[in-house]
């Protein structure tokens, strides 16, 4: 579960 939420940040910050 933590890492689908921690995927989801990630692509987001790295969305720039």
């Amino acid at each position: 579960v933590l890492q689908n939420v921690s995927d989801s940040i990630i692509s987001l910050v790295t969305e720039e």
